[in-house]
């Protein structure tokens, strides 16, 4: 950068190393600030990339261990296809077509015979099937001729029979009933019937429910039957198809008891010892709610308090 003395700007006063100083050190100042900011901008962007350890290739193709699962170490909790969960899934009768079709039928069919619902519950239901199925009021099943009889039977009904909520398949559209004999006949002459009292089920001498108690027969106490007919159109015109006899009872007999749809169980009484029940009964509530300290709502106490009642029904105006 030095020159010569003589070169020397025409309209300048001072020689051209004196201000070329300046200028070089203001230039140096810029590169190094923008060097500054572009470090700041691209920081994380150059920074260097540690490589992962060394992973030995037997770890990753080394076989689990623990023991098998079931034999030839198969999972037992492996996941089924789609088509086997489907051909495994069973449908309640209040979740199925067919089953709310015939629930919606039946009670539409006793409303408009009778002038009033099956179940104060049923009335304005949102789901009127499945509030029929669960339903604690009243036992309901309907029946058809044909090999499989049972069409329909609500849970009261199953547990009427010694079954269950889920073993409804022993007895909706089966051909048969390993416990005995179901006899609900699948046809009537009158359209309505009340009053209706049958052995419906003959139990099989050698057959004994889980608790190993001897099954015995049951007879359905003051029943009410209906005709369900559907209308079908055929050739053009809407004829009424028969869909079978629906049968509705609340209590029935198991040998020497009377049980009712609740579980209230009462056995036969002798006329002259119905007092005597009545004081017995009366305690056994007293103790319930004074040594207990049961409170009027308890089950106990309510199923009690009914048992009473039932009992001074029974006494001779």
């Amino acid at each position: 950068f030095i020159v010569n003395s003589r070169t020397m700007s025409s309209h300048s006063r001072y020689p051209r190393r004196i201000w070329m100083k300046p200028m070089i050190f203001i230039s140096v100042i810029l590169t190094l600030q923008v060097s500054h900011v572009s470090c700041f901008f691209t920081r994380g962007t150059f920074a260097p990339v540690r490589a992962p350890p060394p992973v030995d290739a037997s770890v990753l193709f080394a076989k689990k261990g623990g023991k098998k699962k079931g034999a030839g170490g198969k999972n037992k909790n492996k996941k089924q296809s789609g088509f086997a969960w489907a051909q495994d899934f069973t449908l309640a009768p209040f979740e199925s077509s067919e089953g709310r079709s015939l629930s919606s039928l039946l009670c539409s069919s006793y409303e408009s015979r009778t002038g009033k619902s099956l179940d104060g519950e049923l009335r304005g239901a949102a789901d009127l099937p499945k509030v029929l199925w669960k339903s604690r009021a009243t036992c309901v099943l309907v029946v058809a001729e044909g090999p499989e009889p049972v069409r329909y039977a609500n849970v009261a009904a199953l547990e009427c029979l010694g079954l269950s909520e889920g073993t409804f398949g022993e007895l909706v559209g089966a051909k048969s009933f390993a416990g005995g004999s179901v006899d609900f006949p699948g046809k009537m002459a009158k359209k309505y019937e009340s009053g209706y009292t049958k052995k419906v089920f003959r139990a099989n001498s050698d057959v004994s429910d889980e608790t190993g108690a001897r099954k015995i027969d049951i007879t359905i106490c003051d029943a009410c039957r209906w005709s369900l007919e559907k209308a079908t159109l055929v050739d053009g015109k809407f004829v009424a198809e028969s869909a079978g006899v629906a049968y509705a009872w609340s209590s029935w007999t198991e040998g020497d008891e009377t049980v009712n749809v609740d579980g209230t169980r009462m056995t036969v009484v002798d006329p002259e010892k119905i007092q005597e029940r009545i004081e017995e009964q009366g305690a056994l509530v007293r103790k319930l709610k004074e040594e207990d300290g049961l409170g009027n709502k308890d089950p106990a106490v309510m199923a009690a308090v009914a048992t009473l009642l039932k009992l001074k029904a029974m006494l001779p105006e």
